[in-house]
């Protein structure tokens, strides 16, 4: 009989699990465009402004629970989102987070918005069509920061859940031979 119970026991668990809806938060974030002066050829490190993002947060406690409050962080700069605001009936809500320059490391970068490889491909361009018009260069640092998010579900007074994401967070890089200083 005991052998029996223990051959039943890996079908229920699944079905018993499936019984009450997990808690879940999802999270999407912008990607910010950072405009880069001409640069010196060779590698060198691009120091990056403040960065402003946009967030789609979708929080969702299980059945019988509630949200206790929401969290986003990047470095040292931090959201804190609280329980009023966290409406059961709101699936989805939106969020900004500034991040301090002071809080962003320098990035290297080789051949991104040099002067000499702007002045050849703006040479190649004119002989191929005479338009003379310089594309812009546009690089996408993937994964270059990440988000971190915590959702926390109450039930009554003596439980709590948390649920923790985390998401990378790209940044484009736009050449703009006009734009002011911004790296070395």
């Amino acid at each position: 009989m005991k052998n029996r119970m223990f051959l039943l026991t890996p079908v229920l668990l699944p079905i018993l699990a499936a019984a009450e809806t997990p808690h879940a938060l999802s999270v999407s974030a912008d990607t910010p465009v950072v405009k880069v002066a001409l640069r010196e050829p060779g590698r060198s490190f691009l120091t990056l402004p403040k960065l402003d993002y946009t967030f789609s947060l979708q929080p969702a406690c299980a059945d019988n629970w509630v949200a206790g409050g929401l969290s986003l962080s990047i470095a040292d700069s931090r959201l804190n989102i609280d329980p009023t605001s966290l409406s059961q009936s709101q699936t989805s809500l939106d969020a900004k987070l500034s991040v301090p320059a002071n809080q962003l490391a320098p990035i290297p970068l080789s051949g991104f918005c040099e002067a000499t490889a702007l002045a050849e491909e703006a040479e190649a361009k004119t002989e191929n069509d005479h338009s003379g018009n310089v594309a812009a260069q546009r690089l996408t640092i993937a994964a270059a920061l990440s988000a971190h998010a915590a959702l926390l579900c109450v039930s009554g007074e003596q439980q709590q859940r948390i649920t923790y994401v985390s998401r990378s967070l790209d940044i484009d890089l736009v050449c703009d031979p006009q734009a002011g200083s911004s790296g070395p």
